[in-house]
């Protein structure tokens, strides 16, 4: 690991909001674009100092060669709401990849668990998977989606919220077993690539239907790659957002047509 994770300093404040606005301009997966936060340099280094006073809280930065590549957060709540609070963290897109926000994730949740908080909450897009397979990796479950949280380029963006129970994980809904089961119920109502993903990665397999024609997706746990597959073809893959992108289903791309799948059985 050629990054390291420390604590955020008054002294960063200039480089964080510089930080921002580049991680910002990357994707359309946070509330803010390349404008970044709209605060001065001298109003950032006196949030930042207030943050380092209060011992609940944390923010921490990755760097690499002095070049903040990361940055995380737990902000905790308080009076009735001081078992809870909540998570953020970003990376910049040339460290995807690389273990940094796992880094961070470690931190951040041990922090957590430190000062006896309960519950940790985020918001996430939909859409957005690379993000959502990190936190359910955690222990993240999903809770509910709310339609039309952001609004990106005009155009509405769904997110899901996630909660991690540090004291009492059976309130997500029960034991793994039941995440599994709630996971395959939404695969089936909804056709979510999230679920797609996190049941294919866990060794299940998928039966579905394009137009009458049957295909199947799955994993080989000897060869490490997943496949797609009908009567005549196959088409494998490193990983399964590999297959997403770039695989074909009668001649559409397989996230085309997705959209019109038929599931028939999950293995």
């Amino acid at each position: 690991m050629s990054f390291t994770i420390e604590k955020v300093r008054p002294e960063d404040a200039a480089a964080l909001l510089d930080y921002l606005r580049a991680v910002g301009g990357e994707s359309g997966n946070l509330t803010f674009g390349a404008e970044g936060l709209p605060v001065t340099v001298e109003e950032e280094t006196a949030f930042l100092e207030k943050n380092a006073a209060s011992p609940r809280s944390i923010m921490l930065l990755a760097k690499e060669d002095g070049e903040i590549i990361g940055d995380g957060h737990i902000e905790a709540f308080s009076r009735r709401l001081s078992h809870r609070a909540g998570l953020g963290i970003t990376v910049r897109k040339k460290a995807w990849g690389r273990g940094v926000g796992t880094a961070i994730m470690e931190r951040l949740i041990a922090h957590a668990r430190e000062q006896g908080l309960e519950i940790i909450e985020l918001q996430v897009r939909s859409d957005n998977l690379r993000a959502i397979r990190l936190y359910e990796k955690f222990g993240f479950v999903k809770i509910g989606r709310y339609p039309g949280f952001m609004k990106v380029d005009g155009v509405n963006a769904d997110c899901d919220l996630m909660n991690l129970y540090l004291k009492d994980p059976d309130r997500a809904g029960g034991s793994r077993t039941d995440l599994h089961d709630r996971i395959v119920e939404e695969l089936d109502r909804t056709k979510s690539l999230a679920a797609l993903i996190w049941l294919v990665e866990r060794g299940r397999e998928l039966e579905f239907s394009v137009e009458g024609k049957g295909y199947f997706l799955s994993r080989s746990k000897a060869e490490q790659y997943v496949s797609l597959w009908d009567s005549k073809t196959e088409q494998s893959f490193d990983t399964v957002e590999q297959l997403l992108e770039n695989a074909a289903i009668g001649g559409r791309p397989f996230l085309d047509a997705w959209k019109d799948a038929k599931i028939e059985t999950i293995f």
